[in-house]
């Protein structure tokens, strides 16, 4: 049996959880298939906290009414981006809170209950690793570098993001970083080939900037599916790769997002992906990578 459209929000509001079993999403004991799109932003990096989804609603309301009329039942929104307005941190790169005003959760349960009324699931998109700006650098450097800074920003802003919103009916779950490979260090010989990044070479990855090792990349994204698994322990959790070539074990490339290679970098066994998450880009509209998963 398939779960579509009309029902899927009503077993959601049943409170009946989402889960991956094998290759298949399930809610309840029903198959279903996500279909949607990329908001990804409205204003890069401001939508919410600090009172800002107010300016940016009337944008989303016509997407959420958007994907709705086509049929879609999800929407994958970009948050932090890299820190230029949310969280908060202090003079020396700590978190101190989601948000410098305090409206952050209210912001974003607001989403959610706009979300819900167009029948979407919303996945939260944390960070982003395929552009890197020079006035903003530092917060997200700080945090893929220190792991100190990296664990303040699980305590004072994820955990309590997580706790306020898990049992919202339109939560679908979380993306940790968009294409991390964006900012991923090319050429590097490891012993443990979780670490090597041999195989990225003239692949295009570090086309950002090339400024952190792919065992750091790893650990910041194990460290922070272990944080939201401690609050709920059904999350759906991903992180989008820029290409499959970095998300298999075929087709010349290798899987640095696999169980083995998180726990490896990060050392927290909960911290392991639910699904993966790839995307797809055609070269002047006609021709794909050859490990694309979709020619």
């Amino acid at each position: 049996a398939f779960c579509f459209f009309g029902d899927l929000l009503e077993m959601v509001n049943a409170k009946l959880p989402i889960t991956v079993n094998g290759t298949r999403f399930y809610i309840g004991s029903e198959r279903f298939f996500l279909s949607g799109a990329n908001t990804a932003w409205v204003k890069y990096g401001a939508d919410f906290g600090n009172g800002q989804y107010s300016a940016s609603r009337d944008a989303y309301l016509q997407l959420l009414a958007n994907i709705s009329q086509a049929g879609g039942n999800s929407m994958r929104t970009w948050v932090h981006v890299d820190g230029r307005t949310s969280p908060q941190f202090d003079d020396e790169g700590y978190v101190v809170s989601l948000d410098a005003n305090g409206t952050f959760l209210s912001d974003f349960r607001r989403y959610l209950d706009d979300a819900r009324a167009h029948n979407i699931l919303v996945f939260a998109t944390l960070w982003n690793g395929a552009s890197v700006s020079r006035q903003y650098k530092r917060l997200l450097q700080g945090l893929l570098t220190d792991t100190s800074k990296l664990q303040s920003y699980i305590d004072h802003a994820l955990v309590p993001w997580v706790r306020a919103v898990k049992d919202h009916p339109a939560l679908g779950g979380w993306d940790i970083i968009n294409e991390m490979e964006g900012v991923i260090i090319t050429g590097e010989k490891e012993n443990n080939p979780c670490f090597d990044t041999r195989f990225l070479e003239g692949s295009t990855a570090g086309f950002a900037e090339e400024l952190y090792h792919a065992r750091q990349l790893q650990r910041f994204i194990n460290w922070q599916v272990d944080a939201i698994r401690r609050v709920d322990p059904s999350a759906l959790v991903t992180a989008g790769s820029w290409r499959q070539l970095s998300q298999t074990d075929q087709l010349g490339g290798r899987n640095l997002y696999k169980d083995q290679c998180l726990v490896k970098a990060g050392g927290r066994v909960r911290g392991t992906l639910t699904f993966y998450s790839t995307h797809v880009y055609a070269i002047l509209d006609l021709l794909f990578w050859p490990d694309a998963a979709f020619k």
